[in-house]
């Protein structure tokens, strides 16, 4: 298995849905603990 999510194009379909990018959303809080953390690399 080189790479499972080209192997399996089911899962681009969900991960590309408009509700994924929603739930994402909802389930992080709105990024809010972005601002809290120093990320630059």
């Amino acid at each position: 298995m080189a790479n499972y999510y080209s192997d399996h194009p089911e899962i681009g379909f969900y991960l590309n849905h408009p509700l994924m990018a929603r739930i994402v959303e909802l389930k992080e809080k709105g990024f809010a603990e972005e601002r809290s953390y120093d990320l630059r690399l």
